[in-house]
């Protein structure tokens, strides 16, 4: 059981300071006065943004119409803005010269003093207040490390001490405090990852801080830690962890694919898993602050985190809807920030959220336009107007033709009659679809991008678990998913239910892409997984076969070693960051698309890992500054090598053809009518006779309206995004995904 027991500490004599400033300029034409006329219109009625520009303003950005409001306040002038506390309504600055400290609150220009700081500023993370408020002296002003430091410790003081009392913490070890601090029912909480995995209660007592109490999350694990960022959130009295997790070089072009919370049970000193926070309640996030929100209609939707994160072109807003784990995008701030150290919520008092114990387990099941069974589980249906009993067979299979997949599956089961046209889905045209899911209830969507429908696929048994998933490559009808953990790893082929288990893998990584050479039940397939350094000085490639050669056991059994093949390679001679896409398996070797532009290729028959001279990268100088900022990808389209390099919604996607007599990359205005379906987990490219009139020379992306009826492209032709870039929503866990009714072999 947690001991919720934060005892007081020790404080000086000298008298408890605050000071009340009411002069606020307006960069943008106000003057001086009172604090609530210079402050933006609405401030203090809804939750608002807050960044700071440096030392010199800041800018509030009112979320319901994202407008942006700079204001430059005498008493920050010159300040670093460390931290908030109190939702928001209260900053910590710093002067970076003297180090002399503050508490100032936004609402009304409340100053309170606090001691000089004497540790580097770039050593000290998040901050907390333990007590009622900021203004009581009673309270204590809390400050945690950074990963910097090689000791994890907290800085402590009471409003009116002349200084800081530097705490080590006791029992961390090597674990370093990498979360947000939270005060909670009396007891301050944070959240490590290096060593151990998990919350930890403090507690700081006589000079000194102590673990008091840990709960585990190793169940939880996510895939790569590089790819996971916890957030504490105290709400109404318990205490909340959000579990994010994304691909992508954080923090730029993040692509999230998964969301979860915990909410602590202090009983159990465990963190249980929740399906929602309630239809009245948003959590959100910004920097190393997270907080509670009252949903408000049209500016806060209920049973959403908003994560703050830079993207290439402007800072953005994602909204990761709990309800049917989509993510949506807006923009905020014109500009990207590289430090997101100033940037909090301002979330009033009065619509902060309460939370109801009916809201825990809320579970909300997405509508769709259209709800089919592929597994042909349903009742047959009998045509009831006799003339269609009697059509030839000639004018059934002109009819077929022009029938979708889910259409012909139907087809046999209308009537006898109809049941004598002979394999329906045979030569139906199948296009990608994209396959997500929304929980691990055994069902997934299929949503169909070129006549925008949605679909259900129900029964999947892998998916019917508590364990999570994550899909991570598709082809050929089969879809690699990566099983509770990251090194447990199925094939399965959602329509027809085979599946194949790949061996597990021997460490806790991620692959920066996949791919397999032919369908996994075939003898022959093989299996490639790959990750590099962010320099790209070396690059690791992990293989499997399926027809590994079979050993014999102590007993004289037959048996087949699994295992995958782990190759490192030195590419310090040859730079090459590989890039966070698929592989593509062309003419027997598996081309790799690095970050640069250029191409390496990996030859699985005889174990070579080679960079291409030639076609030169498309960025021949990228740091690993940069890295990330720009997503590409790499398909085959009819024999040819295509490459698309995609920014921002300010700028088109770049497409270029490996011309192979000169071995360089060319850029193309179309692609012959073609179709192409990009993700970083799998992206795939139809020519023009398999995607049907009007659907040519554009490039899909993995999401939709928020209604769900348009599918969202770049067309080439028209040169413009559709619908807008920053509308609609996006799966968190989804792949693009060719559905087969048939097992290749």
């Amino acid at each position: 059981m947690l001991n919720l027991r934060c005892e007081q500490i020790n404080r000086s004599d000298r008298p408890y300071r605050t000071h009340h400033t009411m002069e606020i300029s307006d960069s943008s034409g106000g003057g001086g006065g009172d604090c609530s006329l210079s402050l933006p219109s609405g401030f203090g009625k809804r939750p608002w943004l807050v960044q700071a520009q440096g030392t010199q303003a800041l800018s509030f950005v009112d979320i319901s119409d994202r407008s942006l409001h700079t204001r430059a306040i005498p008493d920050l002038q010159g300040k670093l803005c460390l931290g908030c506390v109190h939702d928001g309504d209260w900053l910590l600055m710093a002067d970076e010269i003297t180090g002399d400290s503050f508490l100032f609150c936004l609402s009304d220009s409340s100053k309170v003093s606090l001691p000089p700081l004497r540790e580097p500023l770039g050593h000290l993370g998040a901050c907390v207040v333990l007590g009622p408020s900021p203004a009581n002296r009673e309270s204590a002003v809390v400050i945690a490390s950074t990963e910097e430091p090689e000791e994890s410790f907290l800085l402590r003081c009471h409003p009116g001490d002349e200084e800081w009392a530097k705490l080590t913490i006791q029992g961390l070890h090597s674990y370093i405090l990498s979360g947000n601090l939270v005060n909670c029912a009396g007891q301050l909480y944070s959240y490590t990852t290096f060593g151990f995995w998990g919350l930890v209660a403090l507690d700081v007592i006589d000079g000194g801080a102590t673990i008091q109490a840990r709960a585990n999350l190793w169940w939880e694990r996510p895939w790569d830690a590089s790819s996971h960022k916890p957030y504490l959130i105290e709400s109404s009295g318990d205490l909340f962890l959000v579990a994010v997790s994304y691909h992508g070089c954080h923090p730029y072009n993040c692509s999230f694919d998964g969301v979860s919370v915990h909410r602590l049970d202090r009983d159990r000193a465990t963190l249980r898993k929740v399906e929602g926070i309630g239809a009245g309640r948003a959590f959100l996030i910004a920097g190393r602050y997270g907080f509670p929100c009252a949903a408000v209609e049209g500016v806060v939707q209920g049973n959403c985190v908003y994560v703050v994160l830079p993207g290439c072109d402007c800072e953005r807003i994602y909204k990761l809807c709990l309800d049917d784990m989509t993510i949506s995008l807006q923009t905020t701030l014109p500009h990207p920030t590289e430090n997101l150290r100033g940037g909090f919520w301002s979330v009033p008092a009065r619509i902060r959220a309460e939370y109801k114990e009916s809201d825990q387990s809320i579970r909300r099941d997405m509508e769709v336009s259209v709800l089919n069974n592929f597994n042909n589980d349903e009742e047959e249906h009998t045509a009831t107007i006799s003339p269609w009993l009697d059509l030839p067979i000639e004018m059934l299979e002109l009819i077929l033709s022009n029938l979708s997949l889910v259409d012909r599956v139907r087809f046999q089961s209308v009537c006898k009659e109809w049941s004598l046209v002979s394999n329906p889905v045979a030569k139906a045209k199948a296009w990608p679809w994209l396959m997500h899911c929304i929980r691990q209830d055994g069902e997934c969507k299929m949503f169909d991008p070129l006549h925008p429908m949605e679909y259900a696929l129900k029964k999947v048994g892998l998916f019917d678990t508590d364990v999570r998933q994550a899909f991570r490559f598709s082809k050929d009808g089969w879809v690699v998913v990566f099983h509770g953990s990251s090194d447990h790893i199925f094939a399965i082929n959602p329509i027809t239910g085979d599946t194949v288990e790949l061996p597990r893998l021997d460490y806790w990584y991620d692959f920066t892409g996949m791919a397999f050479s032919s369908v996994p039940t075939s003898p022959d397939c093989i299996f490639v997984g790959a990750i590099s350094s962010p320099t790209g000085d070396w690059v690791r490639v992990w293989t499997y076969r399926t027809n590994r050669e079979e050993t014999t056991d102590d007993e004289g059994e037959e048996e087949q070693e699994m295992c995958w093949d782990d190759i490192a390679f030195d590419t310090s001679n040859a730079l090459f960051p590989v890039a966070r896409n698929n592989p593509v398996y062309f003419r027997g070797e598996f081309y790799f698309l690095g970050q640069r532009g250029n191409l390496a290729v990996f030859h699985p028959g005889n174990i070579v890992w080679r960079v291409l001279d030639k076609p030169e990268p498309i960025h021949p100088n990228l740091t690993v500054n940069d890295e990330g900022k720009e997503a590409c990808y790499l398909v085959e389209l009819t024999g040819e090598l295509i490459a698309v390099f995609h920014r921002s919604a300010n700028e088109p996607p770049r497409v270029l053809k490996l011309d192979e007599t000169n071995m360089s990359w060319v850029e193309i205005e179309d692609i012959g009518g073609g179709t192409l379906f990009l993700d970083y987990r799998a992206s795939m490219a139809m020519p023009s006779s398999e995607v049907g009139h009007g659907h040519g020379d554009r490039i899909y992306f993995p999401k939709y309206s928020e209604e769900g009826n348009q599918a969202f492209f770049y067309d080439m032709k028209a040169k413009k995004y559709s619908p807008t870039f920053y509308s609609g929503k996006e799966p968190m866990n989804c792949v693009w995904f060719v559905p087969k009714l048939h097992v290749d072999t």
